[in-house]
């Protein structure tokens, strides 16, 4: 797409939201886990769709709705679990501050993508 980075938005940030590559929704299987995660503080919200076997993530996309940073964060958390157990890949908002340089003022959006990997330990935990 190409836009302008006329905010300013860190370049990590700014790289995955003009192209959200794992963006979209897995089609509804049994081996598929669907789960989400908010934001009140903007009223963000992060859709996980991941698609298991063996214990290991082997696909994963994501649905965002807010800012740019709540996308990256939604790319960047797609990225990392590709391949991963999540039972054992621990995801920290701290982590996501750093890989994605998210300002304090965003704060929340790395908290959503905390809360988004932790629904999806419990979900398959049981």
């Amino acid at each position: 797409m190409n836009r302008e980075n006329v905010f300013g938005y860190p370049e990590p940030v700014w790289a995955r939201f003009e192209a959200p590559a794992r963006a979209g929704e897995l089609m509804a299987a049994a081996d598929v886990v669907v789960v989400e995660a908010g934001s009140p503080a903007a009223r963000g919200r992060l859709r996980l769709y991941a698609q298991l076997a063996g214990g290991r993530v082997v696909d994963v996309r994501f649905q965002a709705y807010g800012c740019p940073v709540t996308i990256a964060v939604g790319q960047w958390v797609a990225e990392q679990l590709v391949g991963a157990d999540p039972r054992v890949h621990r995801l920290t908002a701290a982590d996501l501050r750093q890989a994605l340089e998210i300002t304090d003022d965003k704060a929340h959006c790395a908290l959503m993508g905390e809360d988004l990997v932790l629904a999806l330990v419990k979900r398959i935990s049981g």
